[in-house]
């Protein structure tokens, strides 16, 4: 089973970061405010990436959240929430754009992962240590 390990002093970045090693094609972002399946969130309520989980959680605890490619990103969303109290949405590569998944919640990982893989353009030349400057909004 394919798991996520969150521990309380690792970044917002180093977690999307251990999930894209599963899911090249997705990526998550985390916000200050809840949302429903096939809802979206408001970039303004973005949380850094550069931010301990542990301090915009109010009841973190250390744990896993299992990411299997048959789990789907609603549930996958619900119950890292629930989990870690920070709510999370993945998106999906889409060419040169991420997409919020909010029409494709439904979907699992997996799928989302290979849609995102048609017609990706993916930099590979990026030095070790290299930030996206979305890392600091």
């Amino acid at each position: 089973m394919k798991q996520l390990y969150i521990f309380g002093e690792k970044t917002l970045f180093e977690i999307n970061e251990e999930f894209q090693q599963v899911y090249p094609h997705l990526k998550l972002k985390f916000f200050r405010l809840h949302h429903e399946p096939q809802e979206g969130s408001e970039s303004s309520a973005k949380i850094p990436y550069t931010i301990k989980i542990s301090r915009v959680s109010q009841h973190f605890q250390n744990g896993h959240i299992g990411i299997n490619g048959n789990k789907k990103v609603s549930s996958f969303e619900k119950e890292f929430e629930k989990k870690y109290g920070v709510p999370v949405q993945v998106y999906r590569r889409s060419g040169h754009t991420w997409l919020q998944t909010i029409n494709t919640d439904s979907w699992s990982l997996y799928e989302q992962n290979e849609e995102g893989s048609e017609g990706a353009v993916i930099q590979t030349d990026q030095p070790k240590g290299y930030y996206d400057a979305e890392m600091f909004e």
